[in-house]
């Protein structure tokens, strides 16, 4: 017997939200065939993501192996280190500028 598509649509969408690899590639990584990083910076940027995020972070091994199973190639760098083509990480999203008199961050109390 096949489920409703309502409860089909809802188990996807559950499994989507709960895809914390999934969400880091989102927020954190762009996805281009002619883009390279290293395994190390992928997993450290990972492991930054998933501690804010309350996350799991287990191994660089197991990581890596979970994006093998999310369609990327392993290959070694140009440097020979371990790295993963068609992946590169967005760069970082830039602070606010802080008033140069407002150093403490309690001028809005004032």
């Amino acid at each position: 017997m096949k489920p409703p598509a309502a409860v089909l649509d809802a188990t996807a969408e559950y499994l989507d939200a709960e895809d914390a690899a999934g969400n880091w590639q989102t927020e954190c990584c762009i996805q281009d065939k002619q883009l390279h990083a290293a395994a190390s910076v992928l997993f450290a940027s990972w492991k930054a993501w998933a501690e804010a995020a309350g996350e799991f972070v287990g191994s660089q091994k197991g990581f890596s192996q979970k994006l093998v199973g999310r369609g990327f190639e392993a290959k070694r760098m140009t440097d020979g280190k371990a790295g993963f083509a068609g992946l590169g990480l967005r760069p970082p999203p830039k602070k606010p500028e802080q008033d140069d008199d407002d150093v403490s961050g309690y001028d809005a109390y004032r």
